[in-house]
């Protein structure tokens, strides 16, 4: 999202622990960690612009590990406005542009087609879909509390709590 934080998937505990506008740190520092294993400049982009972290102690360790960690940040311009994962995510994202910052005029579009089947961790969210302008105009209202509860079982992994329309 043009806000530095992820679409809704009802499985992340940062959904309910974080205001508008503030960027999940722990994205920020998976995203630090892909730009150097990868190589990948768009993710470096992101770690570097959004988060207020103090990557040096890791820095050195990954250097350690997997050697030169100098990668060049690249311009979120230079991808695709829409993107489709095929199976087994089968997801379509869709936006009008790579402006980034809560006063972002670009709209974000997801819809989730739901392909795969993952045991007891799949979620009811076949066909759902989330719009985001300047803030989430629709959206999953499940989050992440603790596995195995009745909010868990019955509320956050239903398709009520997915934006997804339900045919009975």
């Amino acid at each position: 999202r043009p806000d530095a934080q992820l679409l809704r998937e009802g499985d992340c505990w940062e959904e309910n622990q974080t205001d508008r506008g503030e960027v999940w740190n722990t994205i920020a520092l998976a995203a630090h960690k892909v730009s150097m294993f990868y190589k990948d400049g768009y993710a470096k982009r992101f770690a570097f612009e959004f988060s207020n972290m103090d990557f040096g102690r890791l820095d050195a360790l990954f250097a350690l590990v997997i050697g030169d960690v100098q990668v060049e940040a690249k311009t979120y311009a230079t991808l695709p406005y829409t993107k489709y994962f095929p199976t087994p995510s089968g997801s379509m994202t869709a936006r009008t542009g790579w402006e980034m910052g809560v006063e972002s005029d670009d709209v974000l579009v997801r819809m989730q087609l739901t392909q795969a089947y993952l045991n007891n961790h799949q979620h009811r969210d076949a066909g759902n879909f989330q719009i985001y302008y300047k803030g989430i105009l629709a959206s999953e209202s499940g989050y992440y509390v603790i596995y195995g509860t009745p909010h868990h079982n019955y509320y956050n992994q239903s398709s009520i709590a997915h934006n997804t329309l339900t045919i009975t």
